[in-house]
Order: C-alpha cells, then structure tokens, then sequence
C-alpha cells in the first residue's frame, strides 16, 4: 500500500474541511471478507461512503461534489463511524434510492461488527429492534438474492432464507466463491445459527464506539501552498 497526499473534503453544511485517506496504489493481500458482504482489505482500505463533520458534526455523503482538493499530508484517516452515528445520518439524510443501500449496509455491517457473534439473547433488545427493521428494508431493496437470503438468515427467519437458497443454482465448481457462501449459508440455515461467518480470510470484526471513534477538525499547515491557494 503507497498512500498519497491526503483528500480534503468540504462539508456541504457548514464549508469546513475535513482530510481523509488516498491512495497511489494497494492490494488485497491479507483481506477477509465476511457473509454479509463486508471486506477487510488491509492493504486496500476504501473511504467510507458515508462522512461526519468534526466541526458542525453533520452526515454527508463522500462524492466528487465534496472533493474540494488534496492537502500536502499523507495519511488521513477513512471517516468509518459507529453504529450510533450511522443511525443518526439516516435519520438526518433521509437517503432515497442508492444512497439509502449504502447507509443501511453499512448500519448493517456496523452492527455485525458490534453484535454478529453474540446470542440474540445478549443483544440489547433496542438494537435487535432496529437492525430486524434495517433488515425488512434491505430485502425490499434491488439487491443480490444470495444477500438477500444471508440478511433473513441473520435475523432468525431461516425459513425464509432456506427458501431463497434453494432457488439459487449450485454447480460442482467446489473453488468458486459463490457455491460455497450459498453451501455454507443453507448449511447455518438449517442449524438455526444466525450469526455472521468468514468465507475466507482470518481478520475479526472490530466495532467502532462513540469511545474509540475520533475525528479532529482540519487545520492547514502554513506551508500549505495548494490548500491556501484553494482557501483564499
């Protein structure tokens, strides 16, 4: 992975900049990915695609319209935010369309990473509530069948995802990714076990907490001569 001069954005609410991640190159070496259609790429991270401002901490969402220029710093972080704060961009967003799939995927993933591992019984009934609700959503969205089963699956309805499964055509290619999430999932299916599993890779799901989660306003350097020429 080679980064590049970081990305600066401009909040479309109150014109701050915020600085996140680019890069000149990367690799999926080392990458995991999950049942629910989350990837880990280490060596690959990707901007998330939905943002928070640290000065007016409002949601926007990351596209060229918000690119307002690159900084002189390397680095910069993904803008990846827990679950509280993905809630509280779809409530403020109101997202229709494509927009909507992106946000509650990741609310989605957000919450497998905090709870896809746990009993139904030790997750805290509020969020159980929204995430089977996040769910019913999801699955009346344009999305692939196979997920579309992984998302009943999750939420206890195996019948439902049994269902979808078996509509779904398996050859004897035993290498190929897509037999074995479809194999794997009727499988969890049949056994009841709702709980999110890795297709391949060794990485764990690390959960974001308003505790853990950080973002500091942008202050340009001095010697910023591109950004000052951008500011002023």
């Amino acid at each position: 992975m080679i980064p590049a001069h970081s990305a600066l954005l401009r909040c479309p609410h109150c014109g701050a900049l915020k600085e996140v991640l680019q890069l000149m190159s990367g690799n999926t070496i080392g990458a995991t990915l999950w049942s629910d259609g989350k990837k880990n790429a280490p060596m690959l991270p990707r901007v998330s695609r939905i943002q928070r401002c640290p000065t007016c901490g409002k949601y926007f969402f990351f596209s060229l319209d918000v690119k307002a220029g690159t900084s002189n710093n390397y680095g910069g972080g993904t803008g990846d935010l827990p679950l509280e704060y993905l809630k509280q961009a779809l409530t403020q967003l109101q997202p229709t369309g494509n927009e909507e799939h992106i946000l509650r995927i990741n609310i989605l993933w957000a919450f497998n990473d905090r709870y896809g591992d746990m009993e139904q019984s030790d997750i805290p009934i509020e969020e159980w509530v929204y995430h089977v609700d996040n769910v019913h959503h999801l699955v009346q969205m344009d999305i692939d069948a196979l997920l579309r089963a992984e998302f009943f699956r999750e939420i206890g309805d195996f019948d439902k995802a049994i269902q979808i499964l078996e509509t779904l055509e398996v050859t004897n290619d035993k290498t190929d990714l897509h037999n074995q999430m479809i194999q794997q999932a009727y499988r969890q299916a049949q056994q009841h076990n709702r709980k999110v599993f890795v297709l391949y890779g060794n990485a764990k799901r690390n959960a974001l907490t308003l505790d853990n989660y950080k973002e500091e306003p942008y202050t340009p350097s001095k010697d910023d001569e591109e950004l000052c020429d951008l500011l002023f």
